[in-house]
């Protein structure tokens, strides 16, 4: 069985809205945007800090004057209708999540049991045998995903706006060992649908995996084709042994990547005489 949490943008991030809703009626509700707030301020309010938020604060000393008028665009008396756009990656797999923004910072796992999250409206869960990274639309984000055992990646990429779907990209076939590594950089859906993966754990991109919708025999580079530039990554390392059984690499599945994998793969091109684009 796996184990996931169910997740929604409509809370601080421990008490949902319908929970906080419970007493409307019986006195005065305000609505506090902390999406909106997190990105206009750079900081990572949630739960365990909504009091230490200066708009918060700044209603709460209003409201002790008598003044019940919101003193802020981010805390409203109705409940605000804009709905944000949350991304959410989930792997199934021996490896862990990374999460890092343009300016640097980390959410993601420290350690064994650890993890922090720095960048403003993210979060990372960890569940029997899943990990899950949601984030916003506000930055180019990397996802980075690190081996930590030798296996095959379950890799889902979502995009949800408020709380309805919007698009969904899954991964089914990248193989890790304790030393791969795999990467993609984060700024609009389209961007998930490349992985590149380093398979050997020597700095140097080993191919390029497509979503399963999008999977071609032989594409290595990740550009829809199956041309020189695709042979290359199997002459690179040839006479080398494939990571895992699923390598795309290993065309004829011995376990080993050599010139028959080569000769393979030119069977599958998709110009004359191999041509590259």
């Amino acid at each position: 069985m796996v184990q996931s949490n169910i997740v929604t943008p409509e809370g601080d991030g421990t008490v949902i809205v319908t929970s906080a809703e419970a007493m409307k009626g019986a006195t005065k509700t305000y609505y506090f945007d902390i999406f909106s707030y997190n990105r206009a301020v750079d900081e990572r309010i949630d739960h365990g800090t909504i009091l230490s938020a200066k708009h918060v604060q700044d209603q709460i000393v209003a409201l002790l004057k008598g003044n019940e008028a919101p003193t802020h665009t981010t805390i409203t008396r109705l409940k605000p209708t804009r709905q944000s756009v949350t991304r959410k990656v989930t792997a199934q797999s021996p490896v862990l999540l990374h999460l890092f923004d343009s300016s640097g910072r980390h959410t993601g796992p420290l350690g064994a049991l650890g993890a922090e999250e720095q960048i403003p409206n993210s979060r990372y869960d960890r569940g029997t045998g899943i990990q899950t990274l949601y984030f916003d639309d506000a930055d180019t984000y990397s996802v980075q995903i690190v081996g930590t055992g030798s296996g095959v990646v379950h890799l889902t990429v979502e995009e949800l706006l408020g709380e309805a779907l919007v698009e969904t990209v899954t991964y089914s076939g990248i193989p890790v060992t304790p030393v791969s590594t795999a990467q993609f950089d984060f700024a609009t859906m389209a961007d998930s649908h490349r992985v590149h993966v380093d398979a050997n754990g020597d700095g140097r991109v080993d191919f390029v995996s497509r979503p399963d919708s999008e999977m071609l025999r032989g594409d290595l580079d990740g550009d829809r084709d199956v041309d020189l530039v695709d042979l290359g990554y199997v002459l690179a390392v040839r006479n080398t042994s494939a990571v895992g059984t699923r390598d795309p690499r290993d065309l004829d599945s011995d376990g080993r990547i050599t010139t028959l994998d080569g000769r393979k793969l030119q069977l599958l091109c998709t110009r004359a005489r191999c041509a590259a684009n």
